[in-house]
């Protein structure tokens, strides 16, 4: 009754409404009473009803689409203008990256009705990777819950054919034309987004020619991105055994043309084709930082790599303690028992979760165990006594041998970004994070969780953020404040290792707040350190 009754004075209470149904401190019920009312009162007002359609969650989208629906032609110039907006703030501002992220959340809402509006064809070139990726990211993680049809995915797939290899343009580093080569990286984005729709949306017939594409693509696309977007998807449908067969047949092949390989243990590498140039660090106004030890720099890479696709599990990590067992981690009955259960506890043993509890001396001794494994020279020499503790080495030339080692710090954070400038590899945005890595909010800092099962970023590498913090080769210390130079990563270390200088900690963990769950988060540790959240992932340089 009140609502016909206040119906003539509608005009007056819309704003007020939207106002309620824009608050995110308010309560559920209030927002959905708002919203309710509002298809009511402004369902003859378009601009305003186009506007809450771009700032709604998923229930409320639904509502405001059916009545933008009905006037198709004129939404569709609301939905072009927002697109076509650009951020008016100084990058220097302390909320550039929250109002650039509040226009990227609008602008992917905005391009997924035009995509439900039949207008597919000015949406798919949004699926383009670049530096700043929270367009693209959002787009991905919404189009299924905004009620996108998989099948015109599907099909938008099927239009955009396998490439060559990328010619970089003048000026332009190979690596950054593999990684924002516009089709595939369109292909990348698209094949994760199929990935999120279950069989409520995408029935067991209609999955069924996808999964034999994608298992091609995953057995034979050159792009390493493209091989772990397809591992993803396939993942969440249910294919685990198809994935396990095609890793038997691909297993210890060199990469040939591939842009990733799987090596005689199982693991697959990505290949950074170096050598590359890059951002390192973050800016001063970034969301979360808090030390003043991420000063952002040019830092070079001189060389080709290859980094494993994920980190070490508990399995492939038993491997080496078997093959080992003096080794000094594990010398000890009672030590290997303690051992055993924390990684029962706080990891997933039996289903693919990570080595935790595993020290940086450890991690050097299973990389050499694995390059012997793969008859590639080694990088790392025991101490006086034979152990990889105290008073070891890196070989002088650690980072010409082929062998497998840990990867530098610029190493692991070129890796980390893929490209990608913003605070995490698919942007800035909190909300999404679950998308993409373990973290405080998802897991309830109760344990690890198996490894790739969360979104890969755009070389195929998955937990680069969250689940465990990864060891990196290099000793601890400050950044340098930019001068205008570029540093490069070569090391020649002679000196031993010692307990007294701290190796670089990587990536949050799962136990971590958003904060400490970001790109250039870097963490100084004790190389004989221990804990449940402590990981790695090898790499090698590339012959």
């Amino acid at each position: 009754p009140w609502i016909e009754a206040l119906r003539p004075v509608r005009g007056k209470l819309t704003a007020p409404l939207a106002t309620i149904f824009r608050d995110r401190n308010r309560s559920e019920s209030d927002r959905a009473q708002a919203t309710d009312i509002l298809t009511l009162y402004a369902s003859d007002d378009l601009d305003l009803i186009t506007n809450l359609l771009m700032d709604a969650d998923p229930t409320a989208y639904a509502d405001f689409f059916h009545i933008a629906q009905r006037q198709e032609a004129k939404t569709l110039q609301f939905l072009q203008a927002e697109i076509a907006k650009k951020a008016t703030i100084s990058d220097s501002d302390k909320d550039s990256e929250m109002v650039k992220d509040r226009l990227a959340e609008r602008q992917a809402r905005a391009a997924i009705t035009l995509l439900r509006m039949g207008k597919a064809s000015e949406i798919i070139p949004l699926l383009r990777h670049s530096a700043d990726p929270r367009l693209k990211s959002f787009i991905v993680n919404w189009l299924n819950p905004l009620g996108a049809d998989p099948k015109i995915l599907a099909a938008e797939l099927g239009r955009i054919p396998a490439t060559p290899k990328p010619t970089p343009a003048q000026g332009q580093q190979f690596m950054d034309a593999l990684l924002f080569h516009p089709e595939t990286s369109k292909r990348r984005a698209l094949i994760l987004a199929l990935g999120q729709y279950g069989e409520e949306r995408l029935s067991a017939e209609d999955r069924k020619p996808l999964i034999d594409k994608l298992l091609a693509l995953y057995e034979n696309d050159p792009d390493a991105g493209i091989h772990g977007a397809a591992e993803w998807t396939l993942w969440k449908w249910g294919q685990q055994e198809s994935l396990k067969e095609k890793d038997a047949a691909m297993r210890g092949k060199a990469p040939g043309e591939h842009r990733w390989y799987v090596n005689g243990q199982g693991q697959t590498f990505a290949l950074i084709d170096g050598p590359v140039e890059f951002q390192m660090g973050s800016p001063p106004n970034e969301a979360g930082r808090s030390l003043d030890d991420e000063t952002l720099h040019r830092q070079t890479i001189p060389r080709r790599l290859f980094i494993a696709a994920k980190e070490v599990t508990v399995e492939q990590f038993q491997q080496f303690v078997q093959a080992d067992p003096k080794h000094e981690q594990y010398n000890a009955h009672e030590q290997q028992r303690i051992a055993q259960n924390l990684l029962d506890q706080y990891s997933n043993p039996k289903q693919g979760g990570p080595m935790i509890c595993v020290s940086w001396y450890a991690a050097a001794g299973y990389c050499n165990w694995l390059s012997r494994k793969e008859n590639l020279p080694e990088c790392y020499e025991p101490n006086a006594e034979g152990k990889y503790a105290d008073g070891m080495k890196i070989r002088a030339d650690a980072l010409q041998r082929t062998g497998y080692r840990l990867p530098t710090e610029a190493e692991w954070e070129y890796a980390c970004r893929a490209g990608a400038m913003t605070s995490r590899y698919y942007g800035l945005s909190e909300e999404l994070l679950g998308q993409y890595a373990w973290y405080l909010s998802n897991t309830f800092g109760d344990r690890a969780r198996p490894c790739g099962t969360k979104l890969p970023n755009d070389l195929g590498l998955f937990d680069m953020l969250g689940n465990a913090y990864e060891w990196c080769n290099g000793r601890y210390g400050d950044l340098l404040n930019d001068r205008g130079g570029n540093f490069d990563d070569s090391i020649t270390i002679s000196e031993s290792i010692k307990d007294a200088h701290p190796r670089l900690l990587r990536g949050g963990t799962f136990f971590y707040i958003p904060a400490y769950v970001r790109t250039a988060v870097r963490r100084p540790i004790a190389p004989s350190y221990r804990d449940i959240w402590i990981g790695f992932r090898p790499s090698r340089t590339s012959p």
